[in-house]
């Protein structure tokens, strides 16, 4: 009997030990003095402000920009501040956002939905603050949160400097020839929620040194879920505002 009970608290010593040792692997921070984020893109070329409006999505499907076409849009939310920004809203505003960009491309997505594992997910939703390793922020909540891949940490500075506020973008798996997005969201700016999605307005405003911003959550997870399908495109600011203000 005794020994039965030293081998079951054993069990779960180890077992806690177990479960501590992956939660710790999976939150892994890789830090930057260069934007790493924009490695991609020449010099040499001119990168754009980028948004997407539903008629022209409609029309660029067959464009090389239109790179992440999955049938099922299965999505993974890692949120290290759930304090600041809810989950829940973070799902809706998905669902809400797949299904209205679904009826422009006809219905190509067959169906939206959260992934039971992070493996299984090809459109991953990042929430943290680019200045600060999660595992290092008092404020953070690590224990459960998984990461697909490393979180790339950049001085305060180059933050501000390049104006890393949110991006999307994807990756191609050349083994299979399958694409993969990625959506980004620094919590160190202030992202504001909204229910009312056709008469709420649109916020975006930055202090003057524009080392802190207030965005609407909505239009920015809107923004670079596009984004996570590979388009690219230039628009104004107030072309932004219209189109907002007439959409939503």
């Amino acid at each position: 009997m005794f020994f039965s009970l030293r081998l079951l608290v054993f069990y779960f010593y180890v077992l806690i030990n177990i479960n501590q040792s992956i939660n710790t692997l999976e939150i892994k921070c890789e830090y930057s003095n260069e934007a790493r984020d924009q490695a991609l893109i020449s010099n040499k070329e001119n990168r754009y402000k980028r948004f997407v409006l539903f008629p022209e999505f409609k029309l660029w499907m067959n464009d090389w920009r239109y790179l992440h076409h999955p049938k099922h849009f299965i999505y993974w939310i890692s949120n290290y501040y759930p304090q600041q920004i809810d989950s829940n809203h973070v799902r809706s505003y998905i669902h809400h956002i797949i299904n209205n960009i679904n009826q422009v491309i006809n219905y190509k997505i067959t169906s939206v939905r959260q992934a039971l594992s992070i493996d299984e997910a090809n459109a991953y939703y990042n929430f943290f603050n680019y200045e600060i390793c999660p595992t290092n922020d008092r404020l953070a909540t690590t224990e459960g949160v998984q990461s697909k891949e490393p979180i790339l940490i950049y001085p305060r500075e180059l933050i501000k400097d390049k104006s890393y506020r949110a991006h999307g973008g994807i990756t191609l798996n050349q083994k299979d020839n399958s694409t993969t997005s990625y959506m980004k969201f620094n919590i160190h700016h202030t992202f504001l929620l909204h229910q009312d999605f056709q008469y709420d307005p649109v916020i975006y405003t930055c202090n003057s040194d524009q080392s802190h911003c207030i965005m609407d959550l909505y239009a920015v997870i809107l923004h670079e879920s596009l984004h996570g399908f590979g388009i690219e495109v230039s628009i104004t600011i107030l072309q932004l505002k219209i189109i907002f203000g007439f959409l939503f």
